[in-house]
């Protein structure tokens, strides 16, 4: 089977053009709160199409990916990534695009436990 570091050493699975549903759950998350910058975490974010471009939005953006390849392309791309172990409540919105769906039930279900307890209140 391969793997996801191998994945990404193929540059057609190097995505870099963001899903416009990520630019309207951004706006979702805007009307939701008012202080500035928000803080979202991309769970999962690959080469960091989608840390990118909220970033460029003007939040703070904290990414994490188990392929340290897509890590290693992300850090080109941004100033700063670090892992991330998130303060319980702390994130306003997370973003997991296309992540989740490749797991066993369990680690799914654990995966959105862990997700919900690093959601603030009224996040996304």
């Amino acid at each position: 089977m391969t793997s996801w570091d191998e994945l990404f050493a193929d540059e057609k699975c190097c995505e870099l053009i963001p899903e416009t549903a990520v630019y309207r759950f951004c706006s979702m998350v805007e009307g939701a709160f008012e202080e500035r910058p928000l803080r979202f975490w991309n769970l999962g974010c690959g080469v960091g199409r989608h840390t990118v471009t909220l970033a460029r939005l003007g939040h703070d953006v904290y990414a994490i990916d188990d392929a340290q390849r897509a890590v290693d392309l992300a850090k080109q791309r941004l100033a700063d990534m670090t892992e991330c172990t998130p303060q319980p409540r702390y994130f306003h919105g997370v973003v997991s695009w296309d992540v989740l769906r490749h797991n066993r039930n369990a680690v799914i279900r654990a995966a959105v436990t862990h997700i919900y307890n690093a959601l603030m209140p009224g996040g996304f």
